[in-house]
């Protein structure tokens, strides 16, 4: 069974926009898109059979467009995914492991 989750992206002062990659637990994009967000966009991504449980990558980045700056942008996680974010891979098996209230 895919399970499928998602991000909120909001970027709304004209001409700042992201962006977004998701990279899977193989270190494979399974999401690279980008735009100005000047209103919240929902970035869908779909976790194969698996997946859970395993350490996946977000990054946002400058976009290739011309006009558009990464700045005052908001990131929303869906509520279905952990509340962590690590920026090493080590430390999100670790503290993943942990037994959380």
């Amino acid at each position: 069974m895919m399970a499928r989750f998602h991000r909120l992206l909001a970027a709304e002062t004209p001409g700042e926009g992201a962006r977004v990659q998701t990279l899977g637990p193989a270190g494979r994009a399974v999401v690279d898109e980008e735009g100005d967000y000047d209103k919240p966009h929902a970035v869908r991504v779909a976790a194969p059979a698996g997946t859970d449980g395993a350490v996946w990558s977000l990054a946002l980045l400058q976009p290739r467009a011309g006009g558009l700056n990464i700045d005052d942008v908001n990131l929303w996680l869906d509520s279905a995914l952990p509340p962590y974010l690590s920026t090493r891979e080590d430390w999100a098996l670790v503290f993943g492991k942990r037994k959380h209230p």
